[in-house]
């Protein structure tokens, strides 16, 4: 479906990796109950009897030293520590292995949350500012629990006059009113954009 548009799923376990579904089929609210227009999420489902290294990597895109990635998550804290989902930093033009930035597990040991509750999760990825990455979620281990995943997006905080955001086709942006005092009417102009001003 035309929501996994440019990512790619890894498959190392046959019979349980990622896919996607609805996660009330799973004691999870959807997730259309937080974004309307969301249809499926990506789900996996445990494995007691065989190991899982289960990737699903994003685009590649160009971070600047304000990108950060935003996703919604739904998991098991407790479950995490036999097979924890994790959020890895692949960089293109690099010999490196991905970086490890977030990790559900450890994450679990410092924020008490309800089981299975969507969460909103915002990473930085200042560090790597004009290079090509991409983004892999990975759950890896044996006997973990179900993990949902959705609403993945490339946030650009840009602020001021001179501020610059790449926008890739298809992607929205949100602008923010900045005004002071009682303002009435405002004008936006978009160089280069269609329509130039609104």
């Amino acid at each position: 479906p035309y929501e996994m548009d440019g990512w790619e799923i890894n498959r190392q376990n046959t019979s349980n990796s990622w896919q996607l579904g609805t996660p009330s089929s799973y004691y999870v609210p959807n997730f259309s109950t937080i974004n309307p227009s969301s249809i499926y999420s990506l789900i996996i489902r445990y494995d007691d009897r065989t190991a899982q290294n289960e990737e699903v990597l994003s685009p590649v895109f160009t971070a600047t030293s304000s990108t950060r990635i935003r996703f919604y998550a739904a998991f098991d804290g407790v479950y995490s520590m036999y097979a924890p989902l994790t959020v890895e930093i692949e960089e293109q033009q690099s010999e490196k292995k991905p970086t490890e930035i977030f990790n559900s597990f450890m994450w679990s040991q410092e924020n008490p949350h309800e089981r299975h509750k969507w969460l909103k999760f915002e990473l930085d990825l200042s560090a790597y500012d004009q290079k090509s990455v991409r983004v892999i979620f990975r759950y890896k281990g044996i006997g973990g629990d179900y993990v949902f995943i959705d609403d993945f997006s490339v946030i650009e905080s840009a602020t001021g006059e001179d501020a610059k955001a790449t926008i890739n086709e298809g992607e929205t942006i949100s602008f923010i009113d900045m005004s002071e005092g009682n303002p009435t009417s405002w004008e936006w102009t978009f160089t280069g954009g269609e329509p130039a001003t609104s």
